[in-house]
């Protein structure tokens, strides 16, 4: 008798399954918009999202915590380019910043779908004017197919920028650039992604962290 979708606002994180009881069946999203900033243990993550299903990991926050202020923490997993966010002419949001704050504008919920809407513009320090993602969570109970989850971002810079819409995944994806496509996969899991705007977009793909991670002495 659980919600498949929730938003805990006071945190801002909302958080959408398609069968929660059940880890082996289950597609899950989660996405955040926090009035907290990236200060303590938040990231500088706001509008942000990670996907898994099936019990694989899709699209994922990278980067790993093994020692705080190590290379690797500050300069990779501090970071928003270290998770599903954008970034405006190659920078990410503020960092250790109690105003770099987002915003859960919106959440409904019911049985065939979810939908969220977060506001994440104050955290780009002035460099952005509006950033409200919207995230739709589709489950199709009446046809019986397969989840699919729409994401719609409204940018505008204070200036002529441009604009990198970043995904993670533990492996290479398999990107078609000339039909704006790409497809994550992870053990016997797949998760297409289509790109449907803007029009005149490049891909990149690469595996490299600034600062490699931790690794104690044998």
């Amino acid at each position: 008798d659980l919600p498949q979708g929730r938003a805990f606002t006071d945190v801002g994180l909302a958080a959408m399954h398609t069968a929660l009881p059940d880890p082996d069946q289950n597609a899950f999203l989660l996405f955040r918009s926090s009035p907290f900033g990236s200060i303590s243990h938040a990231y500088a993550d706001q509008n942000a999202f990670a996907l898994e299903a099936y019990g694989e990991p899709l699209v994922i926050a990278s980067g790993y915590y093994q020692l705080y202020g190590h290379p690797h923490h500050t300069q990779w997993t501090w970071q928003t380019k270290a998770s599903n966010a954008v970034l405006v002419d190659g920078e990410g949001q503020s960092t250790r910043d109690w105003n770099a704050r987002g915003r859960l504008l919106a959440f409904d919920t019911t049985a065939a779908a979810d939908y969220a809407l977060g506001d994440a513009h104050e955290a780009y320090a002035g460099r952005l004017e509006r950033f409200l993602r919207h995230v739709l969570f589709l489950r199709p109970l009446h046809t019986g197919g397969l989840p699919v989850v729409v994401i719609r971002d409204d940018l505008a810079a204070a200036r002529p920028a441009t604009f990198q819409f970043l995904l993670h995944a533990l492996e290479p994806m398999a990107v078609d650039g000339d039909a704006r496509r790409l497809t994550i996969r992870s053990g016997a899991v797949r998760c297409r992604v289509d790109f449907l705007e803007p029009t005149a977009l490049t891909f990149d793909q690469h595996d490299r962290f600034p600062e490699a991670p931790f690794r104690p002495a044998p």
